[in-house]
C-alpha cells in the first residue's frame, strides 16, 4: 500500500538509537515500535536472530518470499480522485478504487500494524536533487528492509536530518484476515456471466473471510474462493 507519509516514531518501552521522534500532524501512527534507518549489517543480524532466513556459503542471507515472487500487475489499484483522475491511463493495469474503499482497507492495515514492531527506511527515487522523490518504506521483517535499501537510493546523513517523504510504502508480512470488499455487478447468480470479486488480505484459511454488512452475507465463500 502506498500513501502520504509521516515521520517514523518509536514507543518509549523499547527505545533504539535509530528511532525518530513523532512529528506533529501525524495522520496515524504506524507500528508500536519503529526501528528506523538501521544499517544493512544491523538488519542482517536482526533477520538471522528472528529466523527470517538462512546464511548461505560466503555469507549472503537467503529468504523465502512465498509462492508469488513477482509483480501482480492486475492487482494494482489507484484511488480515483479529481486531482489526478484525468492524468492516469486507466485500464487492466491501473485500476481505480474509490476513496471510501481505500480508507477502509487502510484502516484495517493500520489496525493490524498498531501493536507490531516494524522497520522503516527513508530512501530516494532518482539521483538528481531537482527531480528525485523521497520515500519511506515500512516493513515487518528485517530482510524486507534490506531489500528496500538495495532497491532505492540511500540518503546521506545531511539528507536524513531534514527528510520529508513524498510517498510511503507499507508492506506488512501478512495482511489481516481476508475481507470481501466489492462485488461487481452487485448480484451474480450461479451460472451467470463473469463477475469481479475484490478481496483484501492474504491469510486464506477456512472461516476467516469477513463479509461486510453492505454485501450479502449469504454469498457462498470457502477457503479456496
Amino acid at each position: 500500500m502506498t500513501q502520504s507519509t509521516t515521520r517514523p516514531t518509536t514507543a518509549s518501552k523499547t527505545p533504539t538509537p535509530k528511532a525518530t521522534a513523532p512529528a506533529t500532524g501525524d495522520r496515524q501512527r504506524i507500528g508500536r515500535i519503529v526501528r528506523a534507518n538501521l544499517s544493512t549489517a544491523e538488519l542482517y543480524e536482526d533477520a538471522v536472530r528472528a529466523g527470517e532466513g538462512l546464511i548461505a556459503a560466503e555469507g549472503p542471507l537467503v529468504v523465502r518470499t512465498g509462492k508469488h515472487t513477482g509483480r501482480s500487475p492486475q492487482d494494482k489499484f489507484i484511488v480515483r480522485e479529481p486531482g489526478s483522475a484525468g492524468k492516469i491511463w486507466w485500464g487492466e493495469v491501473n485500476r481505480p478504487i474509490a476513496l471510501e474503499h481505500y480508507d477502509r482497507l487502510r484502516a484495517r492495515l493500520m489496525a493490524y500494524l498498531a501493536d507490531r514492531p516494524v522497520y522503516a527506511q527513508d530512501c530516494f527515487i532518482g539521483a538528481h536533487p531537482d527531480h528525485r522523490r523521497s520515500l519511506r518504506v515500512y516493513t515487518e521483517t528485517a530482510w524486507a528492509s534490506i531489500f528496500a535499501r538495495n532497491l532505492f537510493r540511500r540518503p546521506s546523513s545531511d539528507d536524513l536530518a531534514g527528510f520529508v517523504a513524498n510517498f510511503t510504502i507499507v508492506g506488512p508480512l501478512d495482511n489481516p484476515a481476508p475481507s470481501l470488499e466489492r462485488l461487481s455487478p452487485p448480484a451474480a447468480p450461479a451460472g451467470g456471466p463473469a463477475f469481479t470479486l475484490v478481496v483484501a488480505g492474504a491469510s486464506f484459511l477456512p472461516a476467516t473471510l469477513h463479509v461486510p454488512a453492505a454485501i450479502d452475507s449469504t454469498l457462498p465463500v470457502n477457503s479456496t474462493s
